[in-house]
């Protein structure tokens, strides 16, 4: 009997010491729909022409400026989490003019380093629209987004 327990607790102890694999935080955006940077006087067709400063994902300030090089500018202010880095897409649809209409969606990886040289990876995904405005330029507009940070 006490070396059942000893294995037992032997066994605890080893179970104890493996590091657990924290669950990456996964933020959704709070201050949707959010209509991004006029992209062109013609509809967009690619997440290279999203450019959206001022994006909220739970109380957290977080700007995405996405261009033809597919590099993003991640900022935000708590935790301190400011850098440059590199994005791949991974999914991109356009929205679709039925009744009523279907939202375009949009997924991407991205990796940066922050000031302190740590790097993060994570992905982010979400549903957007065609937005025309007065002067005829077409704005991606963000209707659902997510992103989780590593």
């Amino acid at each position: 009997m006490k070396s059942k327990i000893a294995t037992l607790a032997i066994a605890t102890l080893m179970l104890a010491a493996v590091p657990s694999k924290a669950q990456a935080p996964t933020y959704a955006q709070s201050n949707v729909p959010f209509v991004c940077n006029g992209a062109s006087r013609y509809p967009v067709t690619s997440l290279a022409q999203f450019q959206c400063r001022g994006l909220y994902f739970n109380n957290h300030n977080i700007e995405f400026l996405m261009q033809g090089n597919n590099q993003i500018l991640f900022s935000q202010t708590t935790p301190q989490l400011t850098g440059y880095g590199s994005l791949v897409v991974t999914g991109f649809t356009l929205p679709q003019p039925t009744v009523p209409v279907t939202p375009g969606t949009f997924s991407f990886n991205y990796v940066f380093t922050d000031a302190s040289g740590a790097v993060h990876t994570g992905y982010s995904a979400g549903t957007w629209l065609d937005f025309e405005d007065w002067r005829g330029w077409f704005h991606p507009e963000l209707l659902t987004n997510s992103i989780t940070v590593q």
